[in-house]
């Protein structure tokens, strides 16, 4: 991504906050930072409370970022109606099934996400030991934290 924003503009660095992260990688990093300064890295979560956003985030991933390559490998879409998205919004030689179970399966690099979707486990569900282990070794950014409830937290 740094290699794009040099070709178009030669003088383009990280950011404080991303350095700040670089540096901090191995770490549980809390950051309060407003949307687009850079606060994800490595395999990851980005969690949004709404679908509207979240669908937003994956296209502009997808199509900014990625640029459509090898899209079943490396992001993820995890909310209720994701199948339905994927049909309006990914080629169609892509086999939007095995897309999605990818996704469902935490098996991508990157996952946008709703809370529901991953914080499911404190049910102590047939299996939910899998999602705990993935998460262990995973970044999670809970962007705009303050749109939950007390209680949802």
């Amino acid at each position: 991504m740094m290699n794009e924003w040099q070709k178009k503009k030669k003088d383009s660095c990280w950011n404080e906050l991303q350095e700040f992260c670089i540096e901090n990688r191995e770490e549980n990093i809390i950051a309060l930072a407003p949307t687009g300064m850079g606060k994800t890295d490595n395999k990851g979560f980005f969690i949004l409370p709404i679908r509207t956003a979240i669908n937003a985030i994956y296209d502009r991933i997808k199509n900014q970022i990625l640029k459509d390559e090898k899209l079943e490998e490396r992001l993820g879409l995890l909310h209720s109606e994701s199948l339905s998205y994927y049909g309006n919004h990914v080629g169609q030689e892509m086999d939007i099934l095995d897309y999605r179970n990818r996704g469902q399966a935490l098996s991508l690099p990157l996952n946008i996400s709703t809370l529901d979707q991953l914080f499911d486990f404190v049910f102590k569900y047939k299996g939910y030991e899998m999602k705990l282990a993935t998460l262990a070794y995973s970044k999670i950014v809970i962007d705009e934290i303050q749109m939950y409830d007390a209680e949802m937290l």
